[in-house]
């Protein structure tokens, strides 16, 4: 667990730069895109050490403790910071408290994205051999 913390800050000064994005969308101005953009590169990395896991698994068995230590912290450390459930959910109370029609498709978006490119990354991993 104290290996994570060696990654952790990367992981929120990254989601912290990428927040400079909210409101920038010329299109959708009420758009959080930093938020949505950490959430969505903070799945895929963790789904890639989800993936890697399984696959080292797989084609090696048996692996090493500082392997599996060093994807386990990548996911908890890194990928833990950059997404954070909090920033997501007081933006769509934010949302639903301002009564606009915004809170659901952003959720929704934010939610399909990661599930979709969750799914495909994992899909490779496994079915890919």
């Amino acid at each position: 667990m104290s290996y994570s913390m060696l990654l952790a800050p990367l992981g929120a000064i990254s989601r912290w730069q990428l927040s400079k994005l909210n409101g920038k969308l010329v299109a959708f101005p009420w758009f959080p895109a930093g938020t949505f953009a950490a959430n969505i590169l903070g799945s895929i990395v963790s789904i890639l050490t989800v993936a890697l896991e399984y696959r080292l698994e797989v084609q090696y068995g048996d692996f090493d403790f500082w392997t599996v230590g060093s994807i386990r912290a990548v996911r908890i450390g890194l990928a833990g910071c950059l997404t954070t459930v909090s920033t997501f959910v007081s933006e769509i109370v934010k949302f639903l408290k301002s009564n606009t029609n915004h809170a659901y498709p952003y959720m929704y978006w934010t939610l399909g994205t990661a599930a979709a490119i969750s799914a495909f990354i994992y899909g490779l991993a496994v079915y890919s051999m």
